[in-house]
């Protein structure tokens, strides 16, 4: 008598494994935790002229109403901020500290003010920060609503970029690297988050070159560090060497000056 096998010789199924995280389903974890902002300066200041802008925050922490976005949409002046969520919500954001030097800033809304969907920290990790990172530009750029732009990080070491017709005729940030992408950000993407598929922030979109694709991103280490002083209610601690750093490459300090065995030391 012959006895059927039910072994079979066919090879099990390879199941493809499930990916945690995806681009496809970014938007939608992300889009109550960022918010449009409408800013009025109403006069003059320090560098600054008296305007109308409109930029975008981000939500660093749910339970206190903490925003993040750039010194240059809050301003060292009297102003007037407004935020509106992706469901239309609105909220008056209270500025609470922005940075004498680096281009990010700080506000606070009412959570206890808002109704249905409530925004969810996005997590600020400056570590994952890397040459061929592909990133996530989220925001409102030219005022339309959570506009998407996708690059991957470059530069990690560049010059903080010189705004206005001359550089010097307002504000710029000084005295930190700035991080470059081609991701065609344009007016109002100031202060979006820059993120990773994971959802995380790996920098602040602070600006942009208006001739080509360029996009420039504030790293966020001293973002970080002031972020811990705001959570405890503190103002950070700040300091200043009455200086203003540039960096250069070997062969430009050479052409200064820079002898060989100082490189070579190096």
């Amino acid at each position: 008598m012959t006895v059927a096998s039910c072994e079979s010789d066919a090879s099990p199924l390879q199941l493809e494994p499930v990916a945690m995280f995806s681009w496809g389903t970014l938007q939608d974890r992300l889009r109550m935790s960022i918010l449009s902002i409408t800013s009025s300066h109403s006069m003059p200041f320090d560098a600054e002229s008296s305007s109308a802008l409109y930029a975008t925050g981000f939500v660093v922490d749910a339970e206190q109403g903490i925003v993040l976005s750039n010194r240059h949409v809050m301003g060292p002046g009297p102003s007037f901020h407004k935020a509106t969520f992706f469901d239309n919500q609105e909220v008056h954001l209270q500025p609470v500290y922005y940075d004498p030097e680096h281009d990010f800033s700080f506000f606070r809304y009412d959570p206890l003010g808002l109704k249905g969907d409530m925004p969810k920290s996005i997590g600020l990790k400056p570590a994952k920060a890397r040459s061929g990172l592909e990133i996530r530009v989220i925001g409102n750029d030219s005022n339309e609503k959570l506009s998407v732009h996708q690059g991957e990080l470059s530069q990690l070491d560049r010059n903080a970029p010189k705004y206005g017709r001359t550089g010097d005729d307002c504000y710029s940030d000084v005295n930190t690297f700035y991080y470059q992408a081609s991701t065609s950000s344009k007016g109002g993407s100031s202060g979006s988050p820059v993120v990773d598929i994971e959802g995380d922030a790996v920098a602040i979109n602070a600006g942009g070159n208006n001739n080509s694709s360029s996009s420039f991103f504030l790293p966020l280490e001293r973002v970080l560090y002031a972020f811990g002083y705001i959570l405890r209610g503190d103002i950070p601690p700040r300091g200043t060497v009455q200086a203003v750093f540039k960096h250069i490459t070997h062969v430009q300090a050479e052409r200064l000056g820079l002898g060989q065995d100082a490189a070579a030391k190096e």
